[in-house]
């Protein structure tokens, strides 16, 4: 548990990670597979490696999507793990690029026709970013709502408008009540209930210095009754843009200054690409992705950038 701090929780007298269980069920064969060989924390961290170069991939698949040539979509993937901080994460264990992989299926399935299965594994690939980060579900409920929109007709007369729903959206229900369901399991035996999470219950002190513990004490026993109770504060979200857009000390105009080429191309692209929906969606999980980290604290380790908004570049 000292070997994992500050990202862990204490509760009922046990210690755990705060995080969703996601990354870890993904790197887990990695793991055993390193075990096997010798090497098992080298490769489990290749897991982070190869779904780099997935990524890669993927935005070259999208940019097709959306219009560009072949070389212009090829320079698309490699701007995106060189020309930002993609890189650094790759070469370590976190949910980054595993969201980021989620959120281009996600992107590439909705080009698609609604269909049983393809609503079905967009719910798949909605319940897997829950249990890989909890914000990933507000990131991508964009491209769900879309969907969903997508199985409603309206038919609009002088007198009266007829809606029809065409049920084949439940699918996307059939993807995604597993996951859930899984979830609350883990949830449950960690906590003994199914939907108190480790990122509720907030950090465990048990490691920090004393006068920090005593500090944790007395704003415990006191506390600010004008004081956040949400891990969302708006009251932070100037600052944190900044840090995250400008700063010196991690901003975008430092580490990753193409992504704004970047920007301004999803607004020249909408009088291009056929699927014009499509880009407004993707627009969407940008800013939900701005929004939600700029809320929430910019730090995230304070190196190599601003990690918490790859998904964005």
């Amino acid at each position: 548990a000292r070997f994992s701090a500050p990202d862990i929780v204490k509760y009922d007298n046990k210690f755990f990670s705060i995080f969703t269980p996601g990354v870890s069920i993904f790197s887990a064969p990695f793991y055993v597979l390193g075990k096997y060989i010798g090497f098992p924390q080298l490769v489990t961290y290749l897991s982070t490696v190869l779904l780099s170069v997935v990524n890669v991939a993927l935005i070259i698949l999208l940019a097709r999507k959306f219009g560009a040539g072949l070389y212009s979509a090829l320079m698309t993937g490699v701007l995106f793990i060189f020309g930002t901080n993609a890189f650094s994460y790759a070469l370590t264990l976190t949910q980054h690029h595993l969201t980021v992989t989620l959120i281009l299926l996600a992107l590439l399935n909705i080009f698609r026709n609604r269909t049983l299965i393809n609503n079905f594994w967009l719910g798949v690939i909605y319940g897997i970013g829950l249990l890989v980060d909890l914000p990933n579900g507000l990131m991508m409920f964009p491209i769900v709502v879309y969907a969903l929109i997508k199985h409603f007709e309206f038919d609009k007369k002088a007198d009266k408008t007829t809606i029809t729903i065409q049920l084949k959206m439940g699918t996307m229900l059939v993807g995604l009540i597993p996951f859930l369901l899984f979830f609350g399991w883990y949830n449950h035996q960690l906590t003994g209930s199914y939907t108190k999470i480790g990122q509720t219950i907030g950090r465990s002190d048990d490691f920090q210095p004393p006068e920090i513990r005593e500090k944790a004490r007395l704003e415990s026993e006191n506390p600010d009754p004008f004081g956040s109770k949400l891990p969302f504060n708006t009251r932070d979200q100037l600052h944190n843009l900044y840090i995250l857009f400008i700063s010196n000390e991690r901003g975008w105009v430092f580490y990753s200054p193409v992504v704004y080429i970047g920007i301004l191309g999803l607004f020249l692209n909408y009088k291009i690409v056929q699927k014009k929906e499509v880009v407004v969606i993707a627009t969407a999980v940008v800013f939900s992705n701005f929004i939600i980290y700029s809320m929430f604290g910019a730090e995230g380790g304070w190196a190599f950038g601003p990690r918490y908004i790859i998904p964005s570049a």
